[in-house]
């Protein structure tokens, strides 16, 4: 037995002590043969630091080997080293054999800089060279998946399952397909697909994604059964509560809508759509002060959620608590989050606090963006009549009559104007 094959005997029986020294003794004795032997066995293990040092002991021993840049490149671009890893894959010529494979590598790293489109070209260069090689077609097919360019994920994920190529690098084809094909709408394809990738792995993901088809195509039965197998192969999956809650809601079943909740918050406190669903229930029934607690407690989780927010500012306007609004929406600005309708709100929280100058200001930094909303100008105008600017109101009111010419609350309005 060579001394590599001794070191790989003492990593399989967790002996790194004696590994270390058989590594150490192997690159002094051990052959050339035995020593690549020893490389292919450390890259299948993942041990990188050995693989590292006896990639840069073969290269500086034996001289040029462009299967072992790639691998120093690949090992530096793992650790964050991407100017080291450009160094090897630059040295590699366009007429090596490791050509396409280091146009590949360095495509990750172009990408992973969010340098897409030099990324794709490198790919595109690769697959000019190779041609409609499985690696290359699943390369460019991740890749345009992860831009969520689908209908072009779509075609090279198609050419390989023409090839009876089902699973790659551990990768469902037959689900990244569903899922491309359900982003673009074409929800019958990806349900039978997401039918088909159960076949080659039955897995709780490939569940729950079916069960979003499903319930994106209207079909809650479906959607409903799908959602339960997952929740009852693993109760924990807390994904699935929200979609079980809304399904009762439509249903106008807020009892078992609840209690989806309660079995989702019971393994999931840090899920803000489970607290935001909590309070929309609890506010169906009647009880403001619970939804109150949950639209705070979602908040905590996710500040920076402008409809969450706005939810829980138009309770609060209804609770004419509107201390508070004004507080979320000088919280939500301190956080730069900023939204015509919360602004509207605070004009109209200002006005009932009778804090005229400030709702005038709220109101006449919102118009812009809400000038053609029939409902704003309205409150706008009842404002704008209490401060007697009769000039501003007629030329609002003479745009909305032109844009709303049926509305019966603008003629009223008018009508209450020329008395």
């Amino acid at each position: 037995m060579s001394l590599s094959e001794e070191m790989i005997e003492s990593i399989h029986a967790h002996d790194l002590e004696a590994a270390d020294a058989y590594f150490d003794l192997a690159l002094q004795e051990d052959s050339l043969e035995d020593l690549y032997y020893l490389a292919d066995a450390l890259y299948e293990l993942g041990f990188t630091n050995y693989l590292k040092d006896l990639a840069e002991y073969l290269l500086n021993v034996y001289g040029e080997n462009d299967e072992l840049k790639l691998v120093l490149a690949e090992i530096h671009f793992e650790n964050n080293e991407e100017d080291l890893a450009f160094d090897y894959l630059l040295e590699i010529d366009s007429e090596s054999e490791a050509y396409p494979q280091s146009l590949l590598l360095q495509a990750d790293i172009y990408q992973a800089n969010q340098l897409v489109e030099v990324a794709e070209n490198k790919l595109l260069e690769a697959f000019d060279l190779l041609g409609a090689h499985p690696v290359l077609e699943f390369a460019l097919a991740e890749f345009y998946f992860s831009q969520g360019r689908f209908l072009e994920s779509i075609h090279y994920y198609d050419k390989l399952l023409e090839k009876d190529i089902e699973l790659f690098s551990g990768t469902n084809i037959y689900f990244r397909l569903a899922m491309a094909q359900s982003s673009i709408g074409e929800f019958e394809p990806a349900i039978s697909l997401y039918q088909m990738s159960l076949e080659v792995e039955d897995h709780l993901d490939i569940h729950f994604q079916l069960a979003i088809t499903y319930f994106q195509n209207e079909d809650l039965e479906s959607a409903l059964k799908h959602f339960n197998k997952v929740k009852e192969k693993d109760p924990s999956y807390s994904s699935v509560y929200p979609y079980l809650a809304n399904i009762y809601l439509t249903w106008k079943d807020l009892e078992e809508a609840k209690e989806m909740i309660d079995q989702g918050l019971h393994y999931d406190q840090v899920n803000a759509e489970l607290f935001s669903l909590a309070a929309l229930i609890y506010l169906q029934l009647g009880e403001s002060d619970q939804a109150n607690d949950y639209f705070e407690r979602a908040l905590e989780l996710e500040p920076l959620h402008v409809s969450l927010r706005i939810q829980y500012i138009d309770l609060l306007m209804d609770q004419q608590n509107f201390d508070q609004v004004i507080h979320l929406i000088e919280e939500a600005a301190s956080l730069q989050v900023i939204d015509p309708l919360m602004t509207w709100a605070e004009a109209r929280a200002y006005e009932e606090l009778e804090d005229y100058d400030k709702a005038r200001e709220a109101y006449e930094e919102v118009y812009p963006a809400l000038k053609e909303s029939l409902e704003f100008n309205k409150d706008y105008l009842n404002f704008l009549r209490d401060e007697g600017q009769w000039d501003l109101i007629q030329s609002i009111l003479s745009h909305m009559l032109k844009m709303y010419p049926d509305d019966s609350d603008l003629h009223l309005f008018k009508e209450r104007l020329s008395d």
